[in-house]
């Protein structure tokens, strides 16, 4: 699993354009925030381009077996990327 750290990686500023909803219209994507997300999408047979968690965890490695990427980030890349007041850190 790879690291990212900084807010300016081209995934990260990607991430961050899925807050809007042109962002999302435009790139044709969405972020799903949190475990249960990650999981819904995943039993629905979806599999995410990629995710970011805070430290590696089984669902980081889960997501990679299923050919996603799965990357380590620091507290402040997982908080400009997601929508929720308290993200989870994956």
């Amino acid at each position: 699993m790879l690291t990212i750290t900084s807010l300016h990686n081209p995934l990260i500023k990607r991430m961050k354009s899925l807050l809007t909803a042109r962002g999302r219209r435009q790139e044709g994507a969405f972020i799903a925030e949190g475990e249960v997300m990650i999981l819904e999408a995943l039993g629905s047979g979806l599999i995410p381009e990629a995710g970011i968690f805070q430290e590696e965890c089984p669902l980081a490695l889960e997501l990679e077996k299923r050919g996603a990427q799965a990357f380590t980030v620091p507290r402040s890349v997982i908080v400009a990327v997601c929508d929720t007041k308290t993200p989870q850190g994956l």
